[in-house]
């Protein structure tokens, strides 16, 4: 566990998403990674909302706050919350890419 005061504050001008808020633990095991790691690399190609074939900082936060409780219930009956810091100035990350295999669970 981290120290309780290690998310009280984000940094000024820096866009951050964290696997989990300070009170929880990461979920390991799922698809070889972590499920927070597992489902960053998935989004990567599965979180372009807007199908514009770059991948937004916005977009991934989200993709990443939905799918992670979901999916950590889902394997684990636990959800894992995600704690995000995104301002609202998206910039894009990148052109979107598949990096896990269809099988990679």
């Amino acid at each position: 566990m981290l120290p309780s005061d290690t998310f009280t504050s984000f940094p000024s001008g820096v866009d951050n998403v964290y696997c989990f808020d300070v009170d929880r633990s990461a979920l390991e095991g799922y698809g070889g990674h972590g499920i927070f790691s597992y489902l960053v690399l998935e989004a990567l190609s599965a979180a372009d909302a807007d199908e514009g074939g770059q991948l937004a900082v916005t977009e991934f936060a989200a993709y990443i706050e939905t799918e992670l409780p979901e999916v950590s219930f889902e394997v684990f009956q636990h959800r894992q919350v995600p704690k995000a810091n995104v301002s609202v100035y998206s910039f894009s990350l990148g052109n979107k890419m598949l990096v896990l295999s269809p099988t990679a669970q």
